[in-house]
């Protein structure tokens, strides 16, 4: 990495956004990367080991689960540990050994949601996950799908009349966004499935 870049990740306090933001300086276009949590450089080899295993699962995950939010178009996919906690917390014990739970869970939480939008093309489940994900923010939802907030509150509208319930609840915040998260990881497994999968060495 060029020093520049080293510079950049040791001058702020979170390194691991930093050192994101250094790989998408440097990395090329179409490259995949998943970066670890940060370990002190006294940490020792039991610290090293996890970052690294959490950064493979990371990768493993990056390379088959949908992202839950749009990315830049055309460079490097970086991603972190932390950012996909989640979706490693929810595939723990590899991916094929829950994915019955995870479609369970997918079904008991949005079922009536997948059905209307399997029969009526829409954006809803992204919607609402990107909704969840930035705290329920109406301005800043809208800006990410790129659509008014009229259109939004519409979309949301039609969301909770669906599921019966008010998605703003915080009692539910953990429930739909696991169970959204679980949705990407059983819909990236099928694509994998169907077109070879991915691993990492």
């Amino acid at each position: 990495m060029p020093d520049d870049a080293v510079r950049a990740v040791t001058a702020r306090r979170d390194v691991v956004r930093a050192l994101q933001e250094a790989f998408r300086t440097v990395a090329e276009a179409g490259v995949t990367v998943a970066v670890g949590h940060a370990v002190l450089a006294g940490g020792g080899w039991l610290r090293w080991s996890e970052t690294l295993r959490a950064a493979r699962t990371t990768l493993e995950l990056a390379l088959t689960v949908p992202s839950a939010e749009p990315g830049p178009t055309g460079g490097p996919v970086v991603t972190s540990s932390r950012s996909l906690t989640l979706e490693r917390e929810l595939t723990r014990g590899g991916v094929d050994a829950n994915r019955d739970r995870l479609a369970r869970l997918v079904q008991h939480t949005l079922g009536p949601l997948l059905a209307w939008e399997a029969a009526h093309p829409s954006d809803l489940v992204r919607t609402l996950e990107i909704h969840l994900r930035h705290g329920c923010s109406p301005t800043r939802t809208a800006v990410l799908l790129h659509i008014g907030r009229q259109s939004l509150y519409q979309r949301l509208e039609r969301i909770e009349s669906l599921l019966g319930l008010e998605i703003d609840d915080p009692d539910l915040l953990g429930e739909l966004l696991a169970a959204l998260c679980a949705h990407r990881i059983v819909r990236g497994v099928s694509a994998t499935v169907d077109g070879g999968l991915r691993t990492v060495a």
